[in-house]
């Protein structure tokens, strides 16, 4: 559970940058899957997860859908507009 925790904490971070870097908010998903999958990867080559490489890179990837719906969860919910 931990490294879910961290690869959404990762793909969040990176697709926070990547906003406030300029980058349009359609592609704001797809680099945050894209970082979850390399978190993935790297987490499968190191062994933190003992699980096989497609289990890992799924994980990773839906870590990074995470990560995108708790962007809009702080945005709606903290976020006051107005």
């Amino acid at each position: 559970m931990a490294v879910v925790v961290g690869y959404v904490v990762v793909s969040y971070y990176v697709s926070y940058v990547a906003k406030t870097g300029g980058v349009k908010k359609k592609w704001l998903p797809v680099i945050a899957a894209s970082s979850g999958l390399v978190c993935g990867i790297v987490g499968h080559i190191c062994g933190i997860t003992n699980g096989v490489l497609f289990d890992d890179i799924a994980l990773g990837i839906f870590s990074g859908f995470s990560a995108v719906g708790t962007n809009e969860i702080v945005k709606y919910t903290f976020v006051k507009k107005g």
